[in-house]
């Protein structure tokens, strides 16, 4: 089983719920161990991507560098979010 780091993102938590239940799901079917991320922040995929792009991509790049930060575990990355 491969482990690998999860976010199932802040707005599909609230607004596709069936992402989560079926990514959760369908994991150990495909061989996948999910590790979810915590203490993360929103990843900007509602208003923040259409205002303001850069600032997206920095929340995004944040999530990111909060994934490879842990030095114990070595976690490819997956997401439900958009």
């Amino acid at each position: 089983m491969r482990t690998v780091a999860y976010y199932k993102g802040c707005l599909a938590s609230l607004s596709a719920k069936e992402l989560d239940t079926s990514t959760q799901a369908l994991a150990p079917k495909v061989g996948l161990e999910l590790i979810e991320l915590e203490a993360v922040t929103c990843c900007g995929a509602g208003d923040i991507h259409e205002a303001e792009p850069d600032y997206y991509l920095h929340l995004n790049a944040r999530i990111l560098r909060v994934r490879g930060g842990d030095r114990n575990h070595s976690l490819s990355g997956l997401t439900s979010a958009r």
